[in-house]
């Protein structure tokens, strides 16, 4: 699966699911982060549009 398919299935299942734990739908200002194994892919809703933004690298966690 190359990157773009996978961050196709990616914002479908986050929406999917945001709506299920939200009980609506994304709306302008929401924004949440997937996680993959060598980046990390931001997506929001800005004047309508959905925005997504690539953080290259592994990501750091924090917090152990």
């Amino acid at each position: 699966m190359t990157i773009l398919e996978e961050m196709d299935v990616a914002i479908l299942e986050a929406t999917k699911k945001f709506k299920e734990d939200h009980n609506r739908e994304l709306e302008e200002g929401d924004q949440f982060v997937v996680t993959f194994k060598n980046c990390s892919l931001v997506v929001s809703i800005e004047k309508g549009k959905l925005i997504t933004n690539f953080i290259n690298g592994k990501p750091i966690s924090a917090f152990h």
